[in-house]
């Protein structure tokens, strides 16, 4: 019997925004973004616990 691959969601930290284009509704994003092109990506601010 098959499994099933993909269902879970990846969280990759340490990415730098590198430019937002807002005429084309672009995000360039340096570093590697897991799943394939055109997937939808959400994007959070980054939580740094011990940090001020």
């Amino acid at each position: 019997m098959a499994g099933r691959l993909g269902g879970s969601q990846v969280t990759i930290r340490k990415l730098t925004v590198i430019r937002v284009d807002t005429e084309r509704n672009l995000l360039l994003i340096q570093g590697a973004v897991p799943g394939k092109p055109g997937a939808l990506v959400n994007v959070v601010p980054a939580k740094i616990v011990g940090r001020k």
